[in-house]
């Protein structure tokens, strides 16, 4: 008789463990379902039919909130979820603060405004020309500080400037949600103090590429605000900016920036005096191509990489590149979607207009030699 009643209690004991557990798959699978039609409603498309930076935002999200439901002992686990929801939302960010047009001048960077920019939009120069925080961010990347707190901290660094947009971010159950902005110089940064008008570019040495400083430029500046904001260190608390320095950084930001797109709009400008416009066009043409066959003819014979080298840059890197930076007859490339790689050309005078004299492709990840002899640019350093 004892036997039998222990027989029943164990079945009871496992019934009830049964239906615990199938209400809690049940809640797992209505959680999900409900994160699915909630990213339909909010305009994003599911992560399994694009490969857009909006699909893989709300795949991230939706994996971040079921980790933190199915697995909320994991640690690491979580952080890995988390790491990488910051990671993708600092990207969207990025490219939501630009667009690309088809126009022909520099200004093809048409501002979005996310949230935390608009009040960067109230300078004197960006209240007339608010596409300059998109120019800038187009030639931006991210380095994160402070990933697993509940205030990250991403820096989105223009070597080609030297300029840093530094944002915070906070926490939330529908992910994260930047709270301030605000510029700076790289050097000042580097040097922990307010931006002046008067800080030289990051990255300079004596012999060193003008192409060379710009990629110094971006190493140098991750590894020292890696060094000063972790990355993964979890800090609790937000930052303090004053409102004065912003004011000052915005300023110096806008003038530096509108100068440089102005000599990018130049350089195209068929009427103006001095302007590389067939050129440019001629290379933009030969890059978008389906072969090197065009880019082989425009390439100089002793171009230190050859046409072919050029073509292992993806096709879609290849046909979005256009002018971002011009320094007197060095004309820089970028793809705003993969500002870490750039195509530096240089233009020499030939009859009445110019011609094609070096063209380098440049990744910001990797370590160059300082002289010019070893990179083979015919050159001068500026």
């Amino acid at each position: 008789m004892v036997a039998i009643n222990l027989s029943s209690r164990v079945r009871r004991f496992l019934r009830y463990i049964g239906i615990a557990i199938g209400l809690y798959v049940t809640a797992l699978l209505l959680y999900a379902i409900a994160i699915f039609f909630i990213t339909l409603i909010s305009g994003s498309e599911p992560a399994s039919t694009t490969d857009t930076i909006d699909s893989r935002l709300s795949q991230a999200l939706v994996n971040w909130q079921l980790k933190k439901i199915a697995s909320p002992l994991d640690s690491k686990a979580l952080d890995d979820a988390r790491l990488l929801l910051l990671e993708v939302t600092a990207e969207h960010f990025r490219q939501n603060a630009f667009i690309t047009t088809e126009t022909p001048t520099g200004t093809s960077f048409q501002q979005v405004a996310p949230k935390a920019l608009q009040d960067m939009l109230n300078g004197k120069v960006s209240q007339a020309y608010p596409h300059l925080w998109s120019y800038l961010m187009a030639g931006a990347f991210p380095v994160f500080g402070y990933a697993l707190g509940d205030f990250p901290v991403v820096a989105y660094y223009n070597p080609y400037f030297d300029l840093v947009l530094m944002t915070q971010w906070a926490i939330s159950n529908t992910g994260f949600v930047p709270i301030q902005a605000w510029p700076t110089t790289g050097r000042a940064f580097i040097e922990d103090r307010d931006s002046l008008a008067s800080d030289k570019q990051i990255g300079k040495e004596p012999g060193t590429l003008f192409e060379v400083q710009i990629v110094n430029a971006a190493q140098g500046f991750t590894v020292v605000f890696e060094d000063r904001v972790p990355p993964l260190e979890r800090l609790s608390s937000t930052l303090s900016i004053d409102p004065e320095a912003k004011k000052q950084a915005i300023s110096i930001a806008e003038n530096r920036i509108f100068s440089l797109v102005q000599w990018v709009n130049d350089a195209r400008d068929p009427a103006k005096p001095i302007n590389y416009a067939k050129e440019i066009d001629a290379l933009q043409q030969a890059l978008s191509a389906t072969s090197s066959d065009d880019l082989k003819t425009l390439l100089p014979a002793d171009n230190p990489q050859k046409a072919d080298e050029l073509f292992l840059l993806p096709a879609n890197n290849r046909e979005s590149m256009q002018p971002y930076l011009v320094i007197d007859r060095n004309v820089i490339f970028i793809d705003p979607n993969r500002p870490t790689v750039f195509l530096s050309s240089y233009f020499e005078p030939a009859g009445q207009g110019y011609t094609l004299a070096l063209a380098l492709l440049f990744d910001l990840h990797k370590v160059y030699p300082s002289n010019n002899n070893k990179v083979g640019t015919k050159h001068a350093d500026k």
